[in-house]
């Protein structure tokens, strides 16, 4: 079984309970991985090991359980970059794969490519009057 964490700090709940889940599956003999992406990354660097949600182990606990069960732990080195999170922050077990190599749907390891910029209605409109203008008729959306 895999297991993705996609969650960082401001949400530790929905972080740990992957972790925990892994653990519960390993425990019950069927193998699991865990991966980190997106603002999971931000977990493993730098590593805060008394992150805890409320009644839940801390993840410091959390991943000494994942160790002593050998999880196999991957992260995506492009998400960890885009979130100025570097790989010599994290714990040794974590396994750094570029993104081509994680191969999950939806994953949305850069985020946007180009900024995106706020546009009000008066630009827009200045914007459509000067089109309306080059091609010499009102086009539609025009004011």
């Amino acid at each position: 079984m895999r297991t993705t964490v996609r969650h960082g700090a401001k949400d530790s709940l929905r972080a740990i309970l992957p972790l925990v889940g892994a653990i519960l599956t390993t425990r019950n003999e069927r193998p699991c991985q865990v991966t980190f992406i997106e603002d999971g990354t931000s977990l493993l660097s730098p590593f805060d090991a008394s992150l805890q949600a409320e009644g839940w182990s801390s993840l410091g606990e959390v991943f000494e359980q994942m160790a002593e069960l050998q999880i196999d732990i991957f992260a995506c080195r492009e998400c960890a970059a885009f979130r100025a999170a570097p790989e010599s922050d994290g714990p040794d077990r974590v396994q750094w794969l570029p993104a081509s190599d994680l191969r999950f749907p939806l994953h949305l390891c850069h985020g946007p490519s180009k900024r995106l910029q706020l546009v009000t209605v008066d630009i827009q409109t200045r914007g459509q009057s000067e089109f309306d203008s080059r091609v010499g008729k009102p086009t539609l959306g025009a004011a």
